[in-house]
């Protein structure tokens, strides 16, 4: 008779906030991903497979670069941070050689990254790209078209490509897949069916949600929902505060 696979539980908590998704728990079963964030995990142990470095260990903490491909194997308790790459926290850690890539950390950034000032300081954005994220983060903003939402600002669509990639570290097209992932993520934290939360989001049914967090973030949709609830039983959830 064949075995039976054990199925490896995600167990936890987190909260969410401009600039940063949080994770504190048992990290399960998840599949090859990228994330458009930065990942930071701090665990005693980590282990990373990922097709560019085979399967690494860790130790008190990883850094995991936007956009590499990965998978996380099965830890016990860790903090998990998915950082934007356009906050003041992404910008110390590439001015300290964090910008790509699958690392070690050292016991001074894991303190930094720990620390409130890390999410609290402000960051500089070309307010003409601030002001086209603003409309891309709505119900709608995976049905805009950024050619013509770039003349309202008086830029033309090869500038706010140009400035986005800068900015973000990314297009302007994944930022919004991943801006729209975040939005469904709060939506299900705070009690929201899949479904409602996948349309309140402005994905353009289940399985276009379904798709980008497999994607994004090696979950399904179905996972987030049962660890969401197990969060609300501890009166913990994502949120937009601290």
């Amino acid at each position: 008779m064949p075995k039976r696979k054990v199925e490896k539980k995600w167990f936890g908590e987190g909260f969410q906030t401009r600039d940063v998704l949080f994770y504190k728990g048992s990290i399960g079963d998840n599949s090859v991903h990228r994330h458009l964030a930065i990942q930071i995990v701090i665990a005693p142990e980590v282990k990373v497979e990922s097709p560019d470095f085979g399967i690494g260990t860790y130790y008190s903490g990883v850094f995991i670069g936007s956009l590499d491909i990965h998978r996380m194997l099965d830890v016990e308790y860790a903090e998990v941070y998915l950082i934007e790459p356009s906050s003041f926290m992404a910008s110390m850690l590439k001015a300290r050689g964090f910008d790509s890539g699958i690392k070690q950390l050292n016991s001074s950034l894991i303190s930094f990254i720990r620390s409130p000032e890390a999410d609290c300081s402000p960051s500089y954005m070309d307010p003409r790209l601030e002001q086209i994220l603003i409309h891309l983060t709505g119900p709608d903003g995976l049905k805009i078209n950024i050619s013509e939402l770039a003349k309202t600002t008086g830029l033309t669509s090869s500038s706010v490509r140009k400035i986005a990639q800068k900015s973000l570290g990314m297009s302007l097209s994944k930022w919004r897949r991943w801006s729209s992932l975040k939005s469904a993520l709060h939506f299900v934290s705070k009690g929201r069916s899949l479904v409602d939360a996948a349309h309140l989001a402005g994905f353009s049914d289940q399985a276009h949600f379904t798709n980008t967090c497999s994607e994004m973030l090696g979950l399904s949709p179905g996972m987030l929902e049962v660890l969401s609830r197990e969060q609300s039983s501890h009166e913990t959830c994502l949120d937009n505060t601290r």
